[in-house]
């Protein structure tokens, strides 16, 4: 009789872990400021610590954690199906085998670039177009300049490409580091690097965060990369993954919600990227986020 009463004990507590875990998110927080804020001090103020904040309210029933790991920890964890979710992510090829992504895109990003020091402008030209913006493969090529990018990160297009096509390259210095953004910019500070691969609005946060001057750097625009980047939800391809991107996809279905995304990332930008950042957020949705079916103004949750 004891040993009947044990055995259902045992099974209650080895099934316990297993329903909590289905009722639980681990939401992955790679160190990428502006779109990922660490700093509790600033946090309110990252792209996409407003947009999870957001997701949570809308998530009722679920325990929330959070984790803090590079892009390329964070991929290994969806290979081994871990119920996590992580955002901001591109779509790749190479995701695609194991990651579930929304239906929707969150919001969009304008393209990355590349980030020099004023000073070394010289050294680019004969490797930049008629339009003055950079082509990379002929840069990278060229082995007079080496361009630093994160480990396990996606920059989408072109600058993908030549990353992958060149692995191993002197030209390409490929970063481990926890942070995505901090320690590429001391490197390029400090004479280590010749450029960083990023985005034009991690400079501004990134500089004041390791206290750079950030007047000394300038944006070089990489020729052939599209003009903006849909960013996506990502959780692991497993039954779990499925029926929380379903969840994902009906908050992501009302215009307010995409709004709201857009307007968070939207807020780091000066007043001419933005009027053009709403045409082009117009254009990909098919409609316009900011106003309703009926004509009237979408309430935005800017926080």
């Amino acid at each position: 009789m004891r040993m009947i009463v044990l055995i259902i004990l045992l099974s209650h507590t080895i099934g316990m872990p297993v329903l909590a875990g289905e009722r639980t998110i681990t939401w992955y927080q790679p160190d990428f400021p502006p779109y990922v804020i660490l700093d509790p001090s600033e946090s309110q103020l990252g792209i996409d610590n407003q947009i999870v904040r957001f997701m949570i309210e809308h998530l009722p029933g679920y325990e929330h954690r959070y984790r803090t790991a590079t892009y390329s920890r964070i991929m290994d964890q969806m290979k081994m199906q871990a119920n996590g979710i992580i955002t901001p992510l591109f779509i790749t090829a190479e995701r695609r085998r194991f990651i579930h992504y929304s239906k929707t895109a969150s919001y969009l990003v304008l393209p990355n670039a590349v980030i020099i020091k004023k000073t070394s402008l010289p050294r680019f030209q004969p490797v930049m177009n008629r339009e003055g913006k950079l082509d990379l493969e002929a840069a990278v090529r060229s082995e007079t300049v080496v361009f630093g990018n994160s480990n396990g990160r996606s920059y989408s297009g072109i600058i993908d490409r030549v990353i992958r096509r060149h692995h191993g390259s002197p030209s390409i210095w490929t970063r481990s580091g926890s942070d995505i953004s901090a320690g590429l910019l001391k490197m390029l500070a400090i004479d280590r690097i010749d450029a960083w691969i990023a985005f034009p609005v991690e400079l501004r946060f990134t500089a004041r965060q390791c206290e750079i001057d950030a007047h000394q750097f300038m944006v070089l625009s990489v020729a052939d990369m599209e003009p903006f980047t849909p960013v996506y939800f990502g959780a692991p391809k497993t039954p779990w993954g499925r029926t929380i991107v379903g969840r994902l996809n009906e908050v992501l279905s009302h215009r307010e919600t995409i709004a709201s995304f857009l307007d968070y990332y939207a807020g780091w930008l000066d007043a001419d990227s933005k009027k053009k950042y709403r045409q082009m957020a117009k254009d990909f949705y098919g409609y316009d986020p900011w106003t309703t079916e009926n004509g009237e103004p979408a309430k935005s949750k800017l926080r």
